[in-house]
């Protein structure tokens, strides 16, 4: 804007202020900027399960009236009865309702979060809360970006025509794995919140409700690693 005026009482000034001087100045604790921050971590969230399950709608209805290579009756078989098709997109179904759940969980404590800051300037859950979005922001959205990609190659040169939907999609989401944070970075913190929660627990320290698995660590860990062999013997 050039030589536009704009009154002060206009100029949404809850955590920041500029005095009649021109003077700027802050309001209440910083932290609440940052909180706001994370609410937008948590949209990438959604946006996350809303693309994949957007792409994958489009592939599997592809993959259920899409015919190749006939069987001994001489009927061509549907391209989702092949165990390679299966194998492609019901694994990342399954991860779309898990990071629908996932993310509906943030949402509440992102909520309840600003909430506890507007009416009682309670910044406690802060640390757990920024730990727990820079991980689903990071680990959705990889898997989301990654997922589009599987599902349009899963239609074949079908999916690569800007008739499929899938182009506009890939290069609307792309954005999102950089978008507040490189993923890298954001698993990274996830990380580091981790180990020291874990070491936390190993000195008997409390636990917020969301890490209290650390303290059964290495039995959490022998039951993963039992789940990981019977499913490479299947």
């Amino acid at each position: 804007f050039d030589k536009v005026r704009i009154p002060r009482e206009n100029m949404l000034m809850k955590y920041a202020k500029v005095n009649k001087a021109g003077e700027f100045s802050r309001r209440g604790n910083e932290k609440v900027g940052y909180a706001v921050m994370m609410q937008i971590r948590n949209h990438i969230g959604f946006g996350s399960w809303k693309a994949l399950s957007h792409a994958l709608t489009i592939a599997v209805r592809y993959s259920l009236v899409r015919t190749q290579f006939a069987d001994e009756s001489g009927v061509e078989k549907k391209v989702l009865d092949y165990q390679t098709q299966q194998n492609k997109l019901l694994p990342l179904l399954a991860a779309t309702y898990a990071i629908h759940a996932g993310s509906s969980k943030a949402a509440r404590m992102t909520a309840e979060n600003l909430v506890r800051i507007q009416q009682k300037e309670d910044f406690s859950m802060m640390k757990d809360l920024h730990a727990t979005l820079c991980g689903t922001k990071s680990f959705y959205s990889t898997e989301a970006i990654d997922g589009i990609q599987v599902a349009r190659q899963s239609c074949g040169g079908h999916g690569f025509s800007s008739y499929s939907g899938f182009s506009s999609l890939y290069k609307e989401f792309s954005p999102y794995v950089t978008y507040e944070g490189d993923n890298t970075i954001m698993a990274l913190q996830t990380a580091r919140y981790l180990l020291s929660c874990l070491q936390k627990a190993r000195k008997g320290g409390k636990l917020q409700d969301n890490v209290e698995y650390l303290r059964n660590f290495n039995e959490t860990l022998s039951i993963q690693q039992c789940l990981i062999t019977k499913t490479s013997q299947l």
